[in-house]
């Protein structure tokens, strides 16, 4: 069956759309994308790639920037400044400059659970892991740190211990190498 959802970028209207899609139906989503809405919060995508959707109808949102290109180093920590937490949605990898960047800097990850990020990232405690390709947990895990500034704050304080001076701490690695 061929069914029109409208609202389709919205709460209800996508989980509606993902659910006939799922069932076998052919859905045609519509929806209106604005910036009627003053977000909260804003979203960076940083990083080159190919894009596997249409960018095009979020331009006009203030409150999401696309950062198409690679990004030195020294661009990738003014963006981790200015950021409350980092997302990692990999499909694949082995491990992830950027995530290790971001624990450097004390900021929270969520990440997905692929290659060697579950070693990298302590769930719950130094940010969150997620199973690849799962856009639900993804959103909710964003969500709940949105949510709940208390537990960014500890997720914070706890990187900056093991970092910059617990089992992470490289002059602490290096003691170890060398005893």
């Amino acid at each position: 069956m061929k069914i029109l959802v409208t609202g389709a970028a919205g709460f209800i209207g996508s989980k509606i759309a993902h659910l006939l899609a799922e069932r076998g139906d052919e859905v045609v989503g519509i929806d209106n994308i604005n910036d009627y809405y003053d977000a909260e919060a804003t979203l960076t995508i940083a990083g080159g790639g190919r894009m596997y959707f249409d960018y095009s109808p979020y331009e006009c949102l203030k409150y999401i920037k696309l950062i198409n290109r690679y990004i030195p180093t020294e661009e990738l920590a003014g963006l981790l400044q200015q950021c409350d937490f980092t997302v990692c949605p990999y499909t694949d990898a082995t491990q992830s400059g950027v995530i290790m960047t971001s624990l450097t800097m004390s900021k929270p990850v969520v990440a997905t659970n692929v290659g060697a990020l579950g070693e990298m990232i302590e769930d719950g405690k130094t940010g969150g892991l997620i199973p690849p390709k799962d856009t639900e947990a993804l959103a909710d895990a964003m969500i709940s740190l949105l949510n709940d500034e208390n537990r960014l704050k500890q997720m914070s304080e706890t990187i900056s211990t093991t970092y910059h001076s617990g089992d992470w701490d490289w002059n602490n690695i290096a003691k170890k190498y060398l005893s």
